[in-house]
Order: structure tokens, then C-alpha cells, then sequence
């Protein structure tokens, strides 16, 4: 009996349940690989992209816009996505995707070594990486309740945020770095061996098969229309995507998008200045994920989540107040940690109440608010340009934090998780 077997039928933990509990799985083993290779081309991508942009324009704007091509299609390929981990064998989706990812990147990478690329390039490229991403996270996300017994899903989706955020503290600095001795385009070649990388992770894993008859007895219409039915009709599940759309307009494209400019014009320091406060959320999201990862299936995980929202947003109105590095880098940490705890909680708490037949379409629609973050990108920009960026902060962080506790006032089903 496999591994994976053994997590469908939800037996016995191997071992007390730990930090690392979910690990004693081999086949999240090679889950938590991949997402470290995954993760670690992302990063490298996004800095270099942005760098890219703006020293062939030096326009904003357009570096603006290169994030939103990014970031557009997890509006329209995600659902996508869903559907397709719903109707066909995830483990396959998971190796197409990345061959796709990775030839982009590679072709991406010999446009920009022999001089070759312009913006429109670019842009392409990042709309069609965003649609790779839109696909593969609710396939990638939907598979780990394939792998893992349910008392070990919240440990599994918070051992998978440690890779993420462990990248996110190294991978700004490793992106700048590698374009500062061996210029933009070997980055991208490095991404695409990370995606071989990703792949070489997914070949020899075991997913538990599922019986995907009714998913295909149906057209792929009719799939996506019952997904969105199956949100609307259950108030956990529409409570639980409503409320992680609060830090993905109001935390992230704040705290994240308008550090150049905090960090120049308020803190008045330098793009090392800048690199180290990014790296501090990264440190804050790792603190964050290690802790709900250590905290496992806990009783009153609703509150925490809300609790954890509404500090994101305390933190935010800290950052606001700090005239200098030192003062900044506690909230900025705060924001971190709080974020990635909220985001791993409502992660877990959609997942456990989700029908697995209907697990990649929910998780597709729930991953949609990737798409809203350029909105709050731009709310963060003419908040700043108006009132300057500590208010902008401010505002946000106060908007947040009623945000979270107006969600725990109304929502009984997320208080009572």
C-alpha cells in the first residue's frame, strides 16, 4: 500500500504529529521539493523581469503593467486550471505544466542573452507565465489532500508555505545578484532548470486516482458552472474566499508594492535598504508558516485566522509610523508573519470542507484573488501620489483591520472553525 493510499483512507499518523509530521509522507516529500524549485524560479522571474522592464523604458508604468499581465490571467486561466484537475489525473497536469513553463522560459531566455527581446516580449512572457501559474496552483494545491491524511492538511499546507517564503527571503537578493555578475539572461535560463527541476520531483510520485466520470460525463461549461454553484450555495466556503481577498487588495500590493517608495522617500535608504525590508517579510511569512505548521489541527483555528488578519493590518498601521529602518523592520515583519498565518489557515479550513471531487475548481476560484492584486496596486499608487505613502499605509492597515473584525461579526461559520 502506497503512501498516498494510506493518506486517502486517513490512517494512523507514522509518528507523533510534529513540525515536520506531514514529511513522513514520501510522496509530500517530493510535493515540498518541487514547490522549492517552483518557488525559487518564480522569484528569481519577478526580479528580473521588473529590473528588465525598467532598464529597457525606464517607465513605471510599464513595470506596473508588466505585473498585472502577470497577475490578469489567474482571473481567467485559473478557473481554467480547476476544471482541468477536476476531470483529468493531477499528476500529469502537473508535468505538462511545467514543460510548458519551462519552454517559455527557455525560448524567453535566448531572446534576452542574444539581445533580441523588446517590451512586447516582455509583456507576452509575463502573461503567459501567469497562465501557467494560474493552472498550476489549484492543481498543485488540490493535490496535497491527495497525499497527506486530513489530520496532517494543515501541516502539509504550512510546510509548503516555508517554501515559499524561504525563497522569498533568498530569492530577491540571489535574482539581483545573479544579474549583477551574469546580466538577465541566465536568469532565466536558471528558471527553466528549475522547472526541470519541478518536473524531476513529480515524475515518481504516487497520487491516489480518482474517479473522474461524473466530472467528465459533463462538459467543461457545466464542470466550472457547478464549482461556482458549490461557492455560492455553501456559506463556509463563499465566507472563507471572500475574506482572503482583504490582504490580497489591501495587505500585499501595500506592504509590497509601495516599499521602493517607503523605503526611498520615507526611510531614506537605498535599494539595500529596500532588499532587506523584502527580505524581512519573507523572515515574517517563514516565523508564520513554522508556527501554524507546528500548531497542526487546533481547536478555535477561526479566530486565529481573523486574528491573524486584523494584526496584518495593526502591522501595517506600525509600518506607517516608522521614520527610520530599525522602527520598520518589526511591523514589516509583523505583516509577514500574520499574512502567511491567516493565508495558511483559510487555505486548510476551504480545503477540509470541500467536496474532493470539487476540490481544483473551488481551489481555482479561491486562488482568483491573485488576479485582484494589481487593483490593489493601483489603489496603493493614487493613495500615495495624493496623500503620500505613510498615509496610504495607514489607510490600509486601518481598512484591513475593520475588514477582519466586520468578517468575524458576521461570519458565524469562520468563528466556528
Amino acid at each position: 500500500m502506497t503512501n498516498s493510499t494510506r493518506a486517502a483512507e486517513g490512517s494512523p499518523p507514522l509518528a507523533k504529529l510534529s513540525m515536520l509530521s506531514a514529511f513522513q509522507y514520501r510522496d509530500f516529500r517530493f510535493l515540498w521539493y518541487s514547490n522549492l524549485f517552483a518557488t525559487a524560479g518564480n522569484w528569481v522571474q519577478q526580479v528580473t523581469l521588473g529590473w528588465l522592464m525598467y532598464e529597457m523604458t525606464g517607465s513605471a508604468l510599464l513595470v506596473g503593467a508588466l505585473q498585472g499581465a502577470r497577475a490578469f490571467p489567474f482571473l481567467l486561466a485559473g478557473p481554467v486550471g480547476g476544471v482541468l484537475s477536476d476531470r483529468f489525473d493531477r499528476r500529469k497536469l502537473l508535468l505538462a505544466n511545467q514543460v510548458f513553463l519551462g519552454v517559455t522560459a527557455l525560448g524567453f531566455a535566448i531572446l534576452v542573452s542574444t539581445g533580441r527581446a523588446q517590451v512586447w516580449h516582455l509583456l507576452a512572457f509575463a502573461t503567459l507565465s501567469g497562465a501557467g501559474w494560474a493552472i498550476n496552483n489549484p492543481v498543485r494545491q488540490a493535490v496535497v489532500a491527495d497525499i497527506v491524511p486530513r489530520h496532517t492538511l494543515m501541516n502539509a499546507i504550512a510546510m509548503n508555505s516555508v517554501a515559499f517564503n524561504f525563497n522569498r527571503m533568498a530569492g530577491p537578493a540571489a535574482g539581483g545578484l545573479l544579474i549583477a555578475f551574469f546580466g538577465p539572461g541566465t536568469n532565466f535560463f536558471i528558471q527553466a532548470a528549475c522547472y526541470l527541476g519541478v518536473a524531476t520531483m513529480v515524475l515518481p510520485m504516487h497520487i491516489r486516482p480518482r474517479d473522474v466520470t461524473a466530472a467528465r460525463r459533463e462538459s467543461p461549461l457545466s464542470n466550472l458552472k457547478e464549482g461556482i454553484n458549490h461557492v455560492m450555495k455553501h456559506e463556509a466556503t463563499l465566507a472563507l474566499i471572500l475574506i482572503a481577498m482583504i490582504p490580497s487588495l489591501l495587505v500585499m500590493p501595500f506592504a509590497n508594492g509601495l516599499m521602493p517608495v517607503f523605503a526611498k522617500d520615507v526611510l531614506h535608504t537605498g535599494p539595500e535598504g529596500l532588499g532587506l525590508l523584502l527580505s524581512m517579510m519573507g523572515v515574517g511569512g517563514l516565523l508564520g508558516a513554522l508556527a501554524v505548521a507546528t500548531l497542526g489541527q487546533f481547536r478555535w483555528r477561526g479566530l486565529l485566522q481573523l486574528g491573524a488578519g486584523a494584526l496584518a493590518g495593526l502591522g501595517l498601521i506600525g509600518l506607517a509610523g516608522a521614520t527610520n529602518m530599525a522602527v520598520a523592520m518589526a511591523p514589516i515583519v509583523v505583516v509577514g508573519a500574520a499574512e502567511m498565518c491567516f493565508s495558511a489557515i483559510n487555505n486548510n479550513a476551504l480545503q477540509e470542507i470541500t467536496p474532493d471531487a470539487l476540490r481544483g475548481r473551488v481551489m481555482s476560484i479561491y486562488m482568483m484573488d491573485h488576479g485582484l492584486v494589481p487593483l490593489g496596486g493601483l489603489l496603493a499608487g493614487i493613495l500615495a501620489d495624493v496623500w503620500g505613502a505613510p498615509v496610504a499605509v495607514l489607510v490600509a492597515g486601518a481598512l484591513t483591520t475593520s475588514l477582519m473584525l466586520m468578517a468575524g461579526i458576521r461570519f458565524k461559520t469562520i468563528r466556528s472553525l
